[in-house]
């Protein structure tokens, strides 16, 4: 049964539609909470835990893909060649019943998306300030290596040779 000529959308789609905007609105939080987790990590320099947490939140991200891919899928009108209507463009064609849950999903979503987009920038900053830091301090460690001076175990500047290997007196 299609419950609006202007939509031509089914009521079991629109139901449908309205479950898998409901799924992404969980599964992007969910998103938000590994975002804030992976900050957390990063800033406390725990590999490990970054490591399980990148699992996890490609799990997530294939989910929404695919829940997105539903979305479309229901929104494709059989009857058009046009490509589907935006929510947006579809909530204020629906009938009464549907516009509110539409528009709260629709809503919670550009929410989300705007603490995804922002978190992961953040993420991303602190992750190139780590990698920064890294190659910095590698570099002081090669300086050091290469500089032939060092503090002897009295606590005296002792001159080592540069290049090479240090040999054990004989």
């Amino acid at each position: 049964m299609i419950i609006a000529a202007t939509t031509g959308i089914a009521e079991t789609d629109m139901l449908a539609l309205c479950t898998i905007l409901e799924e992404m609105v969980s599964a992007s939080k969910k998103l938000i909470v590994l975002l804030q987790d992976e900050k957390r990590h990063i800033i406390e320099g725990e590999v490990d835990r970054l490591l399980k947490l990148s699992s996890e939140k490609e799990t997530v991200i294939q989910y929404l893909a695919r829940l997105n891919q539903d979305r479309i899928a229901v929104l494709q009108l059989s009857d058009r060649n046009d490509p589907p209507p935006t929510l947006r463009d579809l909530i204020p064609l629906c009938p009464d019943i549907y516009q509110n849950r539409l528009r709260t999903a629709h809503l919670r979503l550009e929410a989300l998306s705007a603490g995804i987009n922002e978190l992961n920038q953040m993420n991303g900053l602190l992750t190139d300030r780590v990698l920064r830091q890294i190659a910095g301090l590698l570099g002081v460690l090669g300086h050091l290596n290469t500089a032939g001076s060092t503090y002897a175990q009295s606590g005296t500047m002792q001159t080592l040779p540069t290049g090479g290997r240090t040999l054990g007196k004989g």
